[in-house]
């Protein structure tokens, strides 16, 4: 069974899939929110920690899905 990548409040298997329900891609979206592509592609797969203007950024959109909260 495959363990859930979830660290703080960020669902990123959720939010990835809610994200990219949208029709854009992790690196598109952070490119038009003035993010770097290649760490929020990072944040994504585990290797880093969501800053906190990506958690509001993902928030605003109403991208984000909360650990223990469903999408």
């Amino acid at each position: 069974m495959q363990q859930k990548k979830e660290v703080g409040i960020l669902n990123r298997e959720a939010t990835r899939q809610k994200l990219e329900g949208t029709g854009r891609t992790v690196a598109g979206w952070a490119r038009s929110k003035g993010f770097d592509p290649e760490r929020m592609r990072n944040v994504f797969r585990g290797r880093f920690q969501p800053r906190n203007e990506e958690i509001e950024a993902l928030k605003a959109d109403g991208l984000l899905v909360e650990n223990g909260h469903n999408a």
